[in-house]
């Protein structure tokens, strides 16, 4: 799915952060921009986050997580058999390099960031209209006026 169930989930933040801003009522800007900022760095960590030695999504982990869980388990009993006696050598092995990987954006191509600053752009101007419709631009020209006092 790749690219699209990134967008899907950061659409679905941005829906969800409309929603909680509708529903709480909230009245001051800030609140409601933490709660937003809250909700979209949620979905940012959902959307980017990859989990397992082979770095797949968080529902193909858990998936996989609860279907071992449900299996049924092998246990043995036996005592391990004694392990081959190995020559001893003269030097050293050599150090493993460690197996730190960098992190990545995860997406097909590089252009593809267009697209999430896009929808968060969208996001943040829906919220913008939406804090103006009730009342902010009275909030807005009282902090312009304490920015800008009338000078005789």
């Amino acid at each position: 799915m790749g690219m699209d169930r990134e967008f899907l989930i950061l659409v679905a933040a941005g829906l969800l952060s409309l929603l909680v801003i509708g529903i709480a009522g909230v009245e001051h800007f800030v609140v409601g921009a933490v709660l937003v900022a809250t909700v979209v760095a949620v979905a940012l960590v959902l959307a980017l986050a990859r989990f397992g030695p082979d770095r797949v999504p968080l529902e193909t982990y858990l998936v996989r997580r609860m279907r071992y869980a449900r299996g049924p388990k092998r246990y043995s009993y036996l005592r391990p058999a004694p392990r081959p006696r190995v020559a001893v050598t003269s030097e050293p092995p050599a150090p493993a390099a460690p197996r730190a990987r960098p992190v990545t954006w995860q997406a097909d191509d590089p252009g593809a960031a267009y697209g999430l600053a896009t929808a968060l752009a969208m996001i943040a101007g829906a919220y913008f209209l939406l804090w103006l419709g009730r009342g902010g631009a009275d909030e807005l020209a009282m902090l312009w006026r304490v920015l800008l006092p009338e000078q005789p």
